[in-house]
């Protein structure tokens, strides 16, 4: 079940974070408590409690799931957009543009690792 539920939640990930972000979400995650950058935290954890139906995760476990994803999910992104911005980095002129992406991709992979040994803990 876990292995599933750790392909699921990379899943949900490429869904969520790239097919479903528009450039409403992506242009505004910079600003703090924007609506676009909240947006897409709010999709990103409504894509991760569609996972966690799927796998019939115990409810009383959802809440702590989906603040800490929304807020490690949504404090990432914006400290990527904004260092970024504060160092002029863009995908076409540096290459730490590409290694603070890589960063921000790994803390959503280790939020999903977290969630798995969380649901882990709680069901055994």
């Amino acid at each position: 079940m876990m292995q599933g539920l750790m392909t699921a939640l990379i899943i949900k990930h490429f869904v969520s974070d790239f097919l479903l972000q528009t450039p409403y979400q992506y242009k505004n995650k910079g600003i703090f408590l924007h609506p676009g950058g909240l947006l897409h935290g709010v999709i990103t954890i409504a894509s991760t409690a569609v996972v966690l139906v799927v796998f019939k995760v115990p409810v009383s476990l959802w809440p702590t799931i989906l603040v800490v994803e929304f807020l490690v999910h949504y404090g990432m992104d914006f400290a990527k957009v904004r260092l970024n911005q504060r160092m002029g980095w863009t995908a076409s002129t540096h290459n730490q543009f590409y290694i603070l992406l890589g960063f921000d991709q790994m803390v959503h992979y280790l939020t999903y690792i977290w969630i798995v040994y969380w649901v882990t803990l709680q069901v055994a």
